[in-house]
C-alpha cells in the first residue's frame, strides 16, 4: 500500500520548506515551480531509470552546495553570506523534494552507479556511465575553504560554487534532453533557471574581486 510512503514524502517536503522559511532572499516562483508536483490523484508517476538516477545524483550534488553555503553564513562577507542563505534555502527545498520522490518510488537515496543516466543514448556525453558528478569540489578544496574567512573565503567560495553550479546546469540540461518524465523535467528546468540566475550574481562578485573562474569541466 503506497499511501504511508506518500505521507512520509509529504512530511519530508514540509520539513525542508519549514527549515528554510526563516530568512534569506526569496526565489522567484519559477525557481521552485514543479518540485512538489504529483500526478492526478496524489500519486507520483511510475519513474524510469532517468527519473531515479537524476533525482539521486542531483540530491547528492545539492548536498555539497548546502555544505559550502552553510560555511558561507559564518565565514563569508555580507554579499557572500546573503548568497549562501539564498542557495541554502532553495536547494534544501529541492533536495527534500528529490528525496521525497525517491521514498515514494521505494528507491535508495544514493545512486549505485552515479551519472549512468546521463549516458543513456549518448555514449560520448561529458559525464555518464559511472563518471564523477560534474562541478564537484574535491576534498582538498573543501578543506582549504574551511580554513578561510572574509575576503579569502569569499573568493574561493565563489570560484567553487560557480564551477559547482555549472555542473548542476549541465546535469539539469541533460535531464531536459532525456527521456525523463514531465514531472522530473519540470523540476530540472526550474533548477537550471535558478542556477543560471545564481551564476550571474557570482560571476559579477568574482569580477569585482578581480578573481578568475576555475576551469570547467
Amino acid at each position: 500500500m503506497r499511501r504511508p510512503r506518500l505521507a512520509a514524502a509529504v512530511l519530508v517536503l514540509g520539513l525542508a520548506a519549514t527549515s528554510c522559511s526563516d530568512g534569506g532572499a526569496a526565489r522567484t516562483p519559477s525557481a521552485t515551480a514543479g518540485l512538489e508536483q504529483t500526478a492526478p490523484g496524489g500519486e507520483s508517476p511510475v519513474p524510469n531509470a532517468t527519473d531515479i538516477g537524476f533525482s539521486q545524483d542531483m540530491a547528492t550534488h545539492h548536498d555539497q552546495a548546502l555544505l559550502m553555503a552553510q560555511q558561507a553564513l559564518v565565514r563569508g562577507g555580507p554579499a557572500v553570506r546573503s548568497l549562501g542563505l539564498s542557495i541554502l534555502s532553495a536547494q534544501a527545498v529541492e533536495s527534500g523534494a528529490l528525496r521525497g520522490w525517491l521514498r515514494l518510488w521505494d528507491e535508495p537515496p544514493v545512486n549505485a552507479e552515479p551519472m549512468a543516466w546521463m549516458s543513456h543514448g549518448d555514449d560520448e556525453h561529458h559525464a555518464g556511465g559511472g563518471a564523477s558528478m560534474p562541478g564537484m569540489a574535491s576534498a582538498e578544496e573543501l578543506f582549504e575553504l574551511s580554513r578561510l574567512r572574509g575576503a579569502e573565503f569569499d573568493r574561493l567560495f565563489l570560484q567553487l560554487m560557480v564551477r559547482h553550479h555549472l555542473g548542476g546546469v549541465e546535469m539539469g540540461t541533460a535531464c531536459l534532453e532525456s527521456d525523463a518524465s514531465p514531472l522530473v523535467r519540470d523540476s530540472a528546468r526550474a533548477m537550471v533557471a535558478e542556477q543560471v540566475e545564481d551564476l550571474g550574481v557570482m560571476r559579477a562578485l568574482l569580477s569585482d574581486a578581480g578573481a578568475p573562474e576555475l576551469a570547467y569541466p
